[in-house]
């Protein structure tokens, strides 16, 4: 298993790199936001990352991380 993670600012294009990426390299390019927004209503629960739940859940996982 291949893992490269991209970080950056929002609108840099971050997603438009990894794809020719993954194609340059052959290797299978998942997007997670993508997964969560599909999983989302699937699951019956709020996935995408702009909701309440998913602020409070980056919170307190950031919170739990540094303690």
């Amino acid at each position: 298993m291949h893992l490269i993670f991209l970080h950056g600012v929002p609108g840099v294009g971050k997603r438009t790199i990894a794809i020719e990426l993954a194609k340059e390299l052959d290797y299978p390019f998942l997007n997670f936001q993508h997964l969560a927004a599909l999983l989302g209503p699937v699951l019956a629960i709020p996935l995408l990352f702009s909701t309440n739940y998913a602020i409070a859940l980056r919170r307190t996982s950031l919170r739990s991380r540094w303690s």
